[in-house]
């Protein structure tokens, strides 16, 4: 990108200069724009080399605008965007498709001096400063499009707070219940995860229970903690409570809502099964513990 006053190879030092204000008008905080992305034709970018030094206004402007070009870099990789604002980019991208293919006709006429040229350019403003309009307009979107993934996310997360708040609300209440309905069940551990430690804390008022355990190995890709109660020891028929996800470090925690009550149920086991649920534990037992 070019810097400040650096002198253009077509400029020389008594060459002819076009006029320009000194403060920014609409047409110079276009160039400006279209400087700082170096996304101007050479004839423009020449103009701006000329008389930046000179403007501190424009320099100013400038300043702003790489600012911005540099925030691009940090901009979040591309999200799926919306169906409507999709339809938004894309009509807005063949209205500029339009004023570049009226800007080429343009630069294909004979030329003009620069005083005439720089007439017509004050004239059609509007149509022929697209190459300087097409970055801010691309900045504009990117902005868009950051905030709009940016309001999914924190709608994401809060609804994950809501849900994770709803969870620790009824793991206090199993908790803190009183010793006269609670119920602790120590598991014990198998081979499958030997330093692996777990409890069930069981509320026999509300049938709820907290599994609780630590030290439990990761399970591998394509598999999962599943969580059982036995239901008939005779038929060996279980009922599935659901997955326990872990931590890094091996601790993790979960909320059973039996279908039954719990005292119906002969035992609790946990097992590693495939993320295909097979409806019945098929794979090792890593804990169980009688109920």
């Amino acid at each position: 990108m070019r810097r400040h006053g650096e002198q253009t190879k077509n400029e020389t030092a008594d060459g002819p200069k076009r006029h320009a204000p000194k403060d920014v008008t609409e047409d110079i905080s276009e160039l400006l724009a279209g400087y700082a992305l170096n996304a101007l034709t050479p004839e423009d970018s020449d103009f701006i080399d000329r008389y930046l030094n000179d403007r501190p206004a424009w320099q100013a402007e400038l300043a702003g605008y790489e600012r911005a070009s540099e925030l691009l870099a940090y901009a979040n990789a591309p999200q799926q965007v919306p169906v409507r604002a999709r339809a938004g980019i894309l009509a807005r991208i063949d209205a500029l498709a339009i004023e570049s293919q009226e800007d080429a006709r343009a630069r294909s006429r004979p030329p003009v001096g620069i005083g005439e040229r720089w007439r017509r350019r004050k004239r059609s403003a509007p149509k022929l400063a697209w190459a300087a309009a097409v970055p801010s307009t691309i900045i504009a979107v990117i902005f868009v499009m950051t905030s709009i993934v940016m309001q999914d996310r924190i709608s994401e997360q809060q609804g994950q707070l809501a849900a994770f708040q709803q969870e620790q609300s009824k793991a206090n209440g199993v908790l803190s219940a009183e010793n006269s309905r609670q119920r602790v069940v120590e598991l014990i551990e198998s081979s499958a995860a030997p330093l692996a430690r777990g409890r069930l804390y069981i509320d026999q008022l509300d049938n709820t229970a907290m599994l609780v355990v630590r030290d439990m190995p990761q399970p591998a890709d394509g598999q999962v903690y599943a969580v059982w109660v036995l239901t008939s020891m005779i038929t060996e028929e279980y009922a599935h409570l659901g997955t326990l996800d872990v931590d890094q470090f091996g601790r993790g925690q979960k909320i059973l809502d039996p279908p039954d009550d719990f005292q119906r149920y002969i035992n609790v086991r946990i097992t590693i099964e495939t993320t295909d649920d097979p409806g019945i534990p098929t794979g090792p037992e890593v804990m169980t513990g009688g109920i």
